[in-house]
């Protein structure tokens, strides 16, 4: 178990990411006394729980060729004037965290099976022409809410983290949903959303 945290570390799953933001969470890990095979559920991502924010590193380290960014709110700071941008007070740059220890091959065969998913697996056809790539979850878990056994009442939390375009990628993103059906298909018409607003804020901020 702790081998494969370690490697899921890596991608930035189950660690802080980093970002410029205080108190962030690192997720949730659960440390039974006896594993079995809750190594399979670890495998497939239901045992621990991860941020919104660390699917989209992992994502986007898949997506760079294998580098775990720091994600930054601010990217520079300006002097300020009144009516447009001033000189640079201060510019952040990108920051590498580490580099997965994967081949390129390695990484090429993942990438080819998150375009598969969006072409003809659990998200076909949720983003139309936009060419993305990425991976559908539906994690079960329990909602306690206003329910009195101690067991709660059965749910999913459903996701897509994602980026686009697939070759030479401009934007990861992630989607969770918590507390849902597992049949609906919110996590992936949020991400169509969220993937259609980039394209219209490129095509209106960005002149060839």
């Amino acid at each position: 178990l702790n081998k494969m945290r370690y490697y899921f570390n890596q991608f930035g799953l189950g660690v802080k990411t980093g970002i410029d933001l205080p108190q962030e969470s690192a997720g949730m890990q659960t440390n039974p006394k006896v594993v079995g095979g809750l190594l399979l559920d670890e495998a497939i991502g239901q045992f621990d729980t991860y941020t919104p924010l660390q699917l989209a590193q992992y994502v986007s380290t898949i997506a760079n060729g294998g580098y775990r960014l720091q994600p930054r709110v601010v990217k520079s700071i300006h002097q300020p004037e009144s009516e447009k941008l001033g000189p640079v007070i201060e510019e952040r740059s990108a920051n590498a965290l580490n580099r997965i220890n994967n081949s390129q091959s390695d990484i090429a065969i993942v990438k080819q099976g998150f375009k598969r998913v969006t072409q003809t697996g659990t998200a076909a056809g949720a983003f139309g022409s936009l060419d993305v790539s990425g991976k559908t979850g539906t994690a079960q878990t329990n909602y306690y809410g206003t329910n009195r056994n101690w067991w709660g009442t059965p749910t999913y939390n459903i996701t897509f983290a994602g980026y686009y375009p697939s070759e030479n990628p401009q934007v990861a993103f992630s989607v969770v949903v918590p507390s849902v059906d597992d049949k609906t298909k919110m996590n992936k018409n949020i991400a169509a959303k969220i993937v259609k607003a980039y394209v219209d804020l490129q095509k209106k901020y960005i002149k060839d």
